[in-house]
């Protein structure tokens, strides 16, 4: 039996039970975001305020704008698949999902900005796959914007025919996504994902939307890199090294944080790359504190445009109205993709 076809009241129940259950996750996930960052405040706030505000301020804003670049990522690569989404409402389910970190496994943040979307009118398959295919650019990113470090020998400790696969891997992955996406779009179709409903043929249709999430995710990596610098360079990595030495540094980590997912948005393991990373180079102690400091200071940023994204959603329109369908049905039409 469909959902036309149920009665008013066990339609009406299953309503307010979803709701019930969609702020349900979110109440969790804002109060275990609020531990995370209350349990880290007694072991960074000495090394805070040895960075200095004005260098704490950089890197919260920068780490804002990341954020925000990443999430240009993803509506980018939604136009790709046919689907326009307005910045606003956008935004409102981007920073929003931020939250689904704070919960035990990697993915809730995915299947929240999954069933967000689709409030606002974005089809579920369509999501999954630029989810799948944005984290995968993200990654091979990383990896490129590693490659100064790389070549100055930073991460002398990995063997060097290693370390130049990796890059060579990552650069060949972001070469296919700029001049020829649709490649990696049947790769995804042929995988056991989901991704009947979605018309893969729309990436060969809209290379400059795929393009366009490349360049910023280029942008959330510099800018990742401006926000690890800013807390690095009082404690002695400065210069035009130090700048280097911290994108590279950053990329690193993150990469391995997001491969081991079972922890909360890579917890601990972002820390301890950082640290065996660093420590060769401003000792055990500053290495400590930029790890501790980095991750307090992005959960922040991420908390902070949580909260821009609630009072974004608050303000919504009707959400049929938020996505425009260049190519395909909406998820209202989409019946292979419930």
């Amino acid at each position: 039996m469909s959902a036309a076809q149920q009665p008013p009241a066990r339609r009406s129940v299953r309503s307010v039970v979803g709701v019930l259950v969609r702020w349900g996750a979110l109440l969790a996930a804002l109060v275990l975001a609020g531990v995370a960052v209350h349990g880290r405040w007694p072991e960074v706030r000495g090394h805070l305020a040895d960075l200095g505000w004005p260098a704490v301020t950089v890197a919260v804003l920068a780490a804002m704008a990341a954020v925000a670049s990443s999430g240009e990522q993803q509506r980018a690569l939604l136009a790709a698949t046919g689907a326009n989404i307005r910045p606003r409402p956008w935004a409102s389910v981007f920073y929003l999902a931020q939250l689904g970190k704070y919960l035990p496994g990697s993915a809730w943040a995915y299947v929240a900005q999954t069933e967000l979307a689709r409030q606002r009118g974005v089809r579920r398959s369509a999501s999954v796959m630029v989810i799948v295919l944005g984290a995968g650019m993200t990654v091979a990113t990383a990896v490129v914007v590693a490659v100064p470090a790389v070549a100055t020998g930073r991460f002398s400790d990995v063997p060097a025919w290693l370390q130049w696969s990796v890059v060579a891997v990552g650069a060949a992955a972001v070469a296919v996504l700029a001049v020829r996406p649709e490649l990696l779009a049947d790769l995804l179709a042929r995988l056991p994902l989901g991704f009947r409903g979605l018309r893969l043929p729309a990436l060969a249709r809209h290379r400059g939307p795929v393009r366009t999430a490349l360049g910023w995710s280029f942008v959330a990596w510099l800018l990742y890199g401006l926000h690890f610098w800013s807390i690095v360079a009082p404690l002695g990595l400065t210069g035009a090294r130090g700048a280097v030495m911290a994108l590279g540094t950053f990329a690193l980590a993150w990469v391995c944080g997001f491969l081991f997912f079972i922890a909360p948005a890579g917890a601990y393991v972002r820390e301890a790359v950082i640290y065996a990373v660093l420590v060769g180079e401003i000792g055990a102690s500053a290495a400590t504190a930029a790890a501790l400091a980095s991750r307090f200071l992005v959960m922040v940023a991420e908390l902070i445009l949580t909260g821009v994204g609630a009072l974004l959603r608050g303000r919504g329109g009707a959400p049929a109205s938020q996505v425009d369908a260049v190519d395909g049905p909406t998820e209202g039409t989409d019946r292979s993709a419930t």
